[in-house]
């Protein structure tokens, strides 16, 4: 292999990696659920850092969106 199809592998290596890297960051950005190290549900995603709930928080809130609680405040307060 020459040092110019070394040089040209190399930059379509790079710009391989590149493009995996914008992907992943894209798939970070969504909201998705993870686990904590202390068993914490953290939705992450949503805003700058990881929104977590102790398992009993999360039953509470759970049952509040499942009520309609939820979006009826939301809506009321003119938030949506």
């Amino acid at each position: 292999m020459s040092k110019q199809d070394n040089v040209q592998a190399t930059a379509a290596r790079i710009a391989e990696l590149k493009a995996l890297t914008a992907e992943l960051d894209a798939l970070k950005s969504q909201p998705h659920l993870d686990i904590t190290k202390n068993g914490h549900v953290a939705i992450k995603g949503v805003r700058k850092f990881p929104i977590c709930f102790k398992a009993s928080e999360l039953e509470t809130v759970l049952e509040m969106f499942e009520s309609g609680a939820v979006r009826e405040f939301a809506v009321s307060s003119g938030v949506i």
